[in-house]
């Protein structure tokens, strides 16, 4: 179980059968229990919830869940009074039980965002934006502040405090990340000091040594060379700068990192010569940057035309031909969808209609499909939007939990994991029959503070692995003001 919430009775409420989702962030079945134990289920498909503090009625908390490719805040239960195409966190409602303070976060499995508050006539109020990363909420006692944590650049969190007309102070600062838990009545602080490290880890064919290579203090969302030999990845933390960096290096650990650009990574070019890069958030671009001689940058990142995009999302890739490439993105006001765009000119194009979400990695070998999320289900979608007429049925033999990796070279098997288990195991799906068989067991060599799903990425011949993953160490502290 995970806790939520604790009324001004005593009474919790928690996520039952909790499955971890991403940034602290989990999704469950709500249920209430009682000081003596007893317990009920409330609701299901739950990411988070809070008593109103002027009453013990369950059903006059709030709470935020996911349907349909949006996250609804409801309060009480079943009032939607907000939504976004993004999701949002650390909700709380207000000490008089007339709003909610949130964190709200425009793209997709990404910290950035701003905090707001909205009442249950479902008026919102911004009272601050530009953070690169966010955790954390409380309100102060007479509902005057909300206090949270926040980086302006990278992930170090401080904690803040900002009134309702937008006034910002800083409350407390320390080295690591302070992440705010929780503050008392009488102004004390509960908090964590977090040491974060994002893991990259690189097993190679033909060489028994497994090879670290994280940069930072932050890697992650690594990508092969079509080759095996060299690894695109983001570096996130605060020595990345506000806009995040995209590095490239060695698989076996020789040579130096390589800083290609601002944004995050999404993927190499067939040819190794290029990169895509994303700047995420408000004003974003996706870029192609060149990669010259020696794996040097070798020019300026170019910027794509952009058509009706307001927000770029998380992930991409190239196409195998090399000249189109395909992403996540948001037109104002829709939710995601995928889209295609050729690198050489032209507008982004969808490829598919809104609420699929793709695993770019998993483009198949001919280029002509891509696994993507829609309805609770991953699914195998084409990307010409004439031969697209109903939804595709589920992969079949993919077991609850697991997500595809990418496609054999062959094209008739999925590489398939649940990234949540440890150690991590890897089959290989046959597709056309469900047929499973299990290719390789991972486990990292360190697990203290292992903290999120490990990301796992396969070279194209399937000989080679790059996985990730996230270790926090944490210490608790309550602070006096």
């Amino acid at each position: 179980m995970t806790l939520l919430s604790a009324s001004r009775s005593g009474q919790l409420a928690v996520l039952r059968g909790p499955t971890y989702l991403h940034h602290l962030e989990w999704k469950g079945t709500l249920a209430v229990m009682s000081p003596g134990g007893e317990m009920r289920d409330v609701l299901a498909n739950v990411e988070g919830a809070d008593w109103n503090p002027t009453s013990d009625d369950s059903r006059e908390m709030a709470v935020y869940r996911q349907a349909a490719g949006k996250t609804f805040l409801e309060f009480p239960i079943g009032h939607v009074i907000y939504s976004t195409t993004g999701w949002i966190s650390h909700m709380r409602v207000s000490p008089d039980g007339t709003m909610v303070g949130f964190l709200d976060h425009p793209v997709l499995n990404d910290s950035l965002g701003g905090v707001m508050t909205v009442d249950r006539n479902g008026v919102t109020k911004t009272l601050s934006t530009g953070w690169s990363a966010e955790n954390g909420l409380a309100w102060s006692r007479n509902g005057a502040e909300i206090w949270f944590s926040g980086a302006r650049a990278g992930t170090s969190l401080l904690v803040y405090a900002v009134d309702m007309k937008g006034r910002l102070r800083q409350v407390l600062s320390g080295p690591g990340r302070i992440l705010l838990h929780d503050l008392s009545p009488e102004g004390r602080l509960l908090v964590t000091r977090d040491s974060v490290r994002g893991m990259l880890t690189a097993t190679i064919a033909g060489d028994p040594v497994a090879h670290e290579l994280s940069w930072l203090d932050a890697s992650h969302q690594p990508y092969f060379s079509t080759d095996g030999k060299l690894v695109l990845f983001t570096e996130g933390g605060k020595g990345a700068g506000p806009k995040y960096s995209v590095c490239l290096r060695h698989t076996d650990g020789s040579g130096g990192i390589v800083r290609l650009g601002d944004g995050e990574a999404m993927s190499l070019s067939p040819d190794g010569e290029s990169a895509l890069s994303a700047v995420q958030g408000p004003g974003g671009a996706l870029s192609v940057i060149p990669v010259g001689a020696g794996h040097a940058s070798g020019g300026q990142p170019r910027v794509l035309e952009r058509g009706n995009i307001e927000l770029y999302g998380s992930g991409g890739a190239w196409l195998p031909d090399g000249r189109r490439i395909l992403f996540n993105a948001y037109e104002k006001g829709k939710r995601v969808q995928v889209y295609m765009q050729p690198v050489t000119g032209g507008p982004p194009v969808a490829v598919l209609p809104t609420d699929y979400s793709a695993v770019f990695r998993a483009v198949s070998p001919d280029g002509r499909s891509v696994a993507c999320y829609h309805g609770g289900k991953y699914r195998i979608c084409p990307l010409d939007p004439s031969v697209f007429k109903q939804i595709p049925p589920p992969i079949e033999g993919l077991a609850d939990g697991e997500q595809p990796l990418r496609w054999t070279p062959d094209g008739q098997s999925l590489y398939v994991c649940d990234t949540s288990t440890v150690p991590l195991r890897v089959f290989k799906l046959k597709v056309s029959t469900g047929e499973r068989q299990l290719w390789r067991e991972i486990t990292p060599p360190d697990l203290s503070g292992l903290a999120s799903q490990m990301t796992t990425v396969i070279s194209s011949d399937g000989r080679s692995m790059v996985y990730g993953y996230s270790r926090v160490l944490s210490e608790l502290f309550i602070v006096d003001r």
